[in-house]
């Protein structure tokens, strides 16, 4: 019993540490939970996996979705993910770049 709640223990900080990152948060979680502590160690020795032109698409594709949303906002809010990216956003937690990518596309969908 106190085997499985180190796991899930440890399955949780894998999945904080790899939202952190930019990194698969469910192939982490998985990690942390088989291998426990081990992948700790190893998600913290690896980092962050976005680079400096990661990051400045990233903050590109914001720009891009807060304009669209600014514009569309009240057909926005009836979109779910739409609208959890925006409470992201304005929370400063991280998104990633799939999920505002396809916020976008949902956008410019809604703006036709």
């Amino acid at each position: 019993m106190l085997l499985l709640f180190y796991s899930m223990i440890c399955s949780f900080i894998c999945y904080k540490l790899a939202e952190k990152n930019n990194r698969n948060k469910l192939l982490w979680a998985i990690s942390g939970f088989v291998f426990s502590f081990i992948s700790i160690i190893a998600l913290a020795v690896i980092g962050s996996a976005g680079t400096e032109t990661d990051r400045q698409i990233i903050e590109m594709t914001k720009a891009k979705f807060i304009d669209l949303y600014s514009h569309n906002e009240e057909k926005a809010k009836e979109n779910l993910l739409i609208f959890r990216v925006y409470l992201k956003l304005q929370n400063g937690e991280p998104v990633s770049l799939e999920q505002l990518n396809l916020s976008v596309m949902s956008l410019q969908s809604i703006a036709k």
